[in-house]
């Protein structure tokens, strides 16, 4: 996950190329989904993949909803949300 990377890397800082990377990829994976009128809602490094090539993988979308309303129930990790 992106959280073990983050954890083996020095100081937990990665490099600033390797988060416009992981970033760039998240924004299009949301672009993506939100066309789609899919609202992942729990975004965090625990739910970052990252595969034995670097690619970047959105998963765990058991907390997103389709077409948001005011009427959402809460299902996210507040600290990331």
């Amino acid at each position: 996950t992106l959280r073990d990377e983050m954890d083996a890397a020095p100081g937990r800082r990665l490099p600033e190329d390797r988060v416009r990377q992981i970033v760039g990829t998240l924004v299009d994976a949301l672009k993506a989904v939100h066309a789609k009128g899919v609202f992942h809602l729990d975004i965090k490094p625990d739910n970052v993949m990252v595969e034995p090539d670097g690619r970047i993988v959105l998963i765990d979308f058991g907390a997103s909803r389709q077409g948001l309303t005011g009427r959402t129930t809460q299902a996210f990790s507040p600290e990331y949300a």
